[in-house]
């Protein structure tokens, strides 16, 4: 009768073992992956503050129903997909709108989309050399941002936010 207690005990321990063994197990596995999230938020943040936008070189054709800018890279942090860049404008006045732009890619038909017409070096004759299709630190885009209805008046304000969350804004005179 003595014996079965002993064996009882035994096995209670060797359960509780089990337990803890697996206790520290989730908080280990818990802990690496809330660290790398962290870390992955702390990137993206770092990312964030080396980046730097801003627009010059407004051109705009009333008649034609669309207005141009230069969107220019002037940190550190190349820009890899700057189709998922978003475009929103808010047309002032008294019939004043805002419109969320979705880039035009081939074969779509919209009636308001945004295009970029060229990737190029702020330094002359340079060009797209490194990184085409990027937009590195010292290049801008030429977006063109087309509405074929029309914009509703000849003033906006106009916002382009980069895919981390960097982004510029400008004021517009549509003539």
């Amino acid at each position: 009768m003595g014996f079965g207690s002993i064996i009882g005990t035994a096995l209670a321990i060797i359960v509780l073992m089990a337990a803890g063994y697996m206790l520290i197990g989730g908080v280990t596995l818990s802990s690496d992956v809330t660290g790398a999230s962290l870390k992955a938020t702390a990137d993206l943040e770092n990312q964030k503050l080396k980046t730097e936008l801003a627009i010059d070189n407004i051109g705009s054709n009333a008649s034609d129903n669309w207005f141009a800018f230069h969107l220019n890279n002037a940190g550190v942090t190349k820009i890899e997909n700057i189709t998922k860049m978003d475009v929103i404008v808010r047309t002032t006045g008294v019939n004043s709108s805002v419109y969320y732009v979705p880039y035009l890619f081939a074969g779509e038909d919209r009636r308001l989309y945004w295009t970029n017409d060229s990737i190029s070096a702020t330094i002359a004759g340079i060009g797209d050399a490194v990184n085409p299709g990027m937009l590195d630190p010292g290049e801008y885009v030429n977006i063109i941002i087309h509405n074929e209805d029309g914009f509703p008046s000849n003033t906006a304000w106009v916002q382009v936010t980069a895919p981390n969350g960097v982004s510029a804004t400008t004021n517009v005179v549509i003539t």
